[in-house]
C-alpha cells in the first residue's frame, strides 16, 4: 500500500511538472470556433457603442441597421446562452484593448435567472487561458464545480485535455462577424413560433446574476462608459410586467440610466416578427433595430 501511495505521489509530481509548461504553450495558441474568440481577438478599436447580452442580443440587435440610421460605429458583443458572468468577463477583456463610449445592456428576465433559462450559462471552454492567471478566479469559482476548479488550477493541462475537441492551436478568425459587426441575424431561418404556446416566464432574480450585473455596471463607471438598459422582444398576447422589471426600473432611477423596454415601442403580438417565442425573425430584428436606433440616436451621438 505504501509503495502504491509513493508511486501515486511521484506520478502527480511528474504530471504537475509537465502540466504547467505544456499548459502555458497551449494558452498562447488557444482559439475556439466561437463568437467569444472573435471578441477576444479584437484590439485597437474605438466604438460609439457596444451591445451586450445573450442570444437575445446577438440574434436580435442588428448593428448595421443602427449604424446606418445613427451614423455611428458599433459592435455586438452578445453571445448565445451567455450569462452575466460571461458578459462581464468578455467586456472586461474587451475594454483592455478597445474603447467604447456607450454600453447597451440587455436586461431581461432570462439573464437574471440564467441557470434556469440557459442550458450552458458560462462557456468555460472559451476562456481556458484566462484560468492561468488569478484575475478571474472569482468568476471561475462562481461558475465551476469547486472540485473541477481546483483540478484546473493544480493540473492546468487537465482543462485542455477535457475540451480538446473545442479549440484550434492557431489563429482562427470568423470573417462573418467582421461583416455583421458581431450580429447574427438569421435571414433564412424557418419560423418555429407556436402562437398557442406560452413560455415559462421568469420571475426569479438570482443572486449570482445580480452580482455580475452589478460588476458590469461598476466596470463601466470605472472605464467612463455610459450605460443604456434595453429589453429585447418576447412574443406574447398578454404581456405582463414582472418583478425583474420593477428591479430594473429601480436601478435605472438610482443610477440615472436610460431604459428602453420593448413593450413600450414594439409590436410583440405580431407573429411575423418572431422565429420563436424569445427570438425575432429577420423582419422582426430589422424592425426592432430601426426603432431602437431612432430611440437611441441622440444619446449615441452626444456621448
Amino acid at each position: 500500500m505504501k509503495k502504491l501511495l509513493n508511486r501515486l505521489f511521484v506520478f502527480l509530481i511528474i504530471m504537475g511538472l509537465f502540466s504547467y509548461p505544456l499548459s502555458l504553450y497551449l494558452s498562447k495558441r488557444y482559439n475556439t470556433y466561437s463568437k467569444q474568440s472573435w471578441i477576444l481577438n479584437i484590439e485597437n478599436n474605438d466604438y460609439d457603442y457596444a451591445v451586450l447580452g445573450s442570444s437575445r442580443v446577438e440574434n436580435i440587435v442588428n448593428i448595421n441597421t443602427i449604424d446606418s440610421i445613427c451614423k455611428t460605429e458599433g459592435i455586438n458583443l452578445g453571445t448565445s446562452g451567455g450569462n452575466y458572468s460571461e458578459n462581464y468577463l468578455l467586456l472586461n477583456q474587451f475594454l483592455k484593448k478597445n474603447k467604447i463610449n456607450n454600453l447597451i445592456l440587455n436586461v431581461d428576465e432570462f439573464s437574471f435567472n440564467s441557470e434556469n433559462s440557459f442550458s450552458y450559462p458560462f462557456h468555460t471552454y472559451n476562456f481556458l487561458p484566462l484560468l492561468e492567471s488569478s484575475e478571474y478566479n472569482e468568476v471561475f469559482k462562481d461558475n465551476l464545480n469547486i472540485f473541477k476548479y481546483y483540478t484546473y488550477k493544480l493540473f492546468p493541462i487537465s482543462k485542455y485535455i477535457e475540451f480538446n475537441d473545442r479549440y484550434v492551436l492557431n489563429q482562427y478568425y470568423n470573417v462573418k462577424y467582421d461583416i455583421t459587426k458581431g450580429s447574427d441575424i438569421k435571414i433564412h431561418q424557418k419560423s418555429n413560433l407556436d402562437t398557442n404556446k406560452s413560455i415559462r416566464r421568469q420571475n426569479i432574480i438570482n443572486k449570482k446574476d445580480v452580482k455580475y450585473f452589478n460588476k458590469i455596471l461598476n466596470l463601466c463607471d470605472i472605464m467612463d462608459v455610459n450605460i443604456i438598459f434595453i429589453t429585447t422582444p418576447i412574443y406574447s398576447k398578454s404581456f405582463k410586467e414582472k418583478t425583474f422589471i420593477e428591479y430594473i426600473q429601480k436601478v435605472s432611477k438610482l443610477r440615472c440610466i436610460e431604459f428602453h423596454h420593448f413593450s413600450k415601442f414594439f409590436d410583440y403580438c405580431n407573429p411575423s416578427f418572431f422565429s420563436n417565442v424569445t427570438h425575432t425573425s429577420f423582419k422582426g430584428s430589422i424592425e426592432y433595430s430601426k426603432i431602437l436606433a431612432y430611440n437611441l440616436k441622440n444619446t449615441l451621438k452626444n456621448k
